[in-house]
């Protein structure tokens, strides 16, 4: 008989882990469909412009994607949870669990069943992969940016190629143009070159533009200048540099923040951490939203979530302000949010174990 019931709560465990986990997926998906269409449409206007090369936005997109998914784990496993416990409660299924010996304990077991490896799978993103993630997709912009200005010279735009060379043409047919003009800036000198035609090409990595019909005006430092008038001219164009691995906060390596414990690095290992912790705790805290009378207004409640959401996510950021400020120690630093947090529903739990045994009394 006894292992008959515990038969029953499995399944009745297994049945709401399954609805959170189809929910979390729908709604993790969603969300970064919708700010990837944003950022796709982002994209195609820069390749439009000649900002990137186009080849390049798939593997942005991809890119920003597993950074998305990081970023709003939290957000849609909180609605995930919602949502599923206010459908089981509007059918009476929660009651109904709760009339046949399955618990509050039984329930959280059942979130925390989904809510640890999920948080366990985002603290080794946060830590191990997102670093590289974000130095790659730095990497390849800055590379598709760097391309993209070689890549296509555009009629009728004034085009900066490395910063000391700027391009204007009025036709392009394929690799050929008309109506060219060019300044550039060498050391000790600056110059001006104007054609009727020419074209582009690559010989041995390096891209030149061969002129004809023009001429070429010549400033040096000293003052001195010089003219020259030519039927065909050569112009060798800015090498593509590989972008040197800049190393922005986010993109440091988790190793390497551990072993220069400066306060910068410090606050950004709290934050790596904090959206695994934000997963434990909006676990304990979401069913305590749930409403368990059908036909009050359950709505209401995930106004008040997604408003409580936000003033948790926001504090983090307002307390690793503090501490760059020094208004606050590194200590507990970022964690005072979840501190805060956690006392909260410490209280509410409280509250509402008190307000369930006078309604019982």
């Amino acid at each position: 008989m006894n292992t008959r019931f515990g038969v029953r709560l499995l399944r009745l465990k297994r049945h709401i882990v399954t609805e959170i986990i189809g929910v979390f997926l729908a709604v993790v998906v969603a969300l970064i469909l919708i700010i990837t269409s944003f950022q796709f449409a982002k994209l195609l206007a820069e390749a439009t412009a000649g900002k990137i090369v186009g080849d390049a936005i798939y593997n942005l997109l991809f890119l920003k994607a597993i950074n998305l998914f990081v970023l709003l784990t939290p957000f849609a496993f909180f609605i995930a949870v919602l949502i599923s416990l206010s459908k089981l409660a509007t059918d009476n299924e929660l009651i109904a669990m709760k009339s046949v010996g399955y618990s509050d304990i039984k329930t959280y077991e059942a979130i925390f069943l989904f809510a640890i490896p999920l948080a366990g799978i985002i603290l080794w993103l946060t830590l191990f992969i997102l670093p590289d993630i974000l130095t790659l997709n730095y990497q390849l912009k800055q590379k598709a940016k760097e391309e993209s200005k070689l890549s296509i010279i555009q009629p009728g735009n004034f085009r900066t190629i490395g910063g000391n060379t700027t391009v204007f043409v009025a036709d392009v047919d394929d690799n050929t143009f008309s109506k060219f003009f060019v300044w550039q800036r060498l050391p000790g000198s600056e110059s001006v070159t104007a054609a009727v035609n020419g074209r582009q090409y690559t010989k041995d990595r390096d891209r030149f533009i061969e002129l004809y019909n023009g001429s070429r005006y010549s400033v040096a430092d000293d003052k001195t200048s010089s003219m020259m008038i030519f039927e065909r001219f050569e112009v060798l164009m800015p090498e593509i540099k590989p972008p040197s691995r800049i190393m922005r906060l986010k993109a440091i390596p988790t190793s390497e923040l551990m072993n220069n414990p400066t306060t910068a690095y410090r606050i950004e290992i709290q934050r790596r951490i904090s959206p695994a912790i934000s997963i434990l705790l909006l676990a304990l805290f979401a069913p305590l939203l749930v409403q368990f009378n059908p036909r009050e207004n359950r709505y209401g409640k995930f106004a008040i979530a997604i408003l409580i959401y936000a003033l948790y996510a926001n504090s983090q950021y307002i307390f690793q302000a503090m501490i760059y400020n020094q208004w606050l120690p590194i200590v507990p630093g970022i964690y005072s949010a979840h501190i805060i947090f956690l006392a909260i529903i410490i209280l509410w739990m409280g509250w509402r174990h008190a307000a369930n045994k006078a309604d019982g009394d």
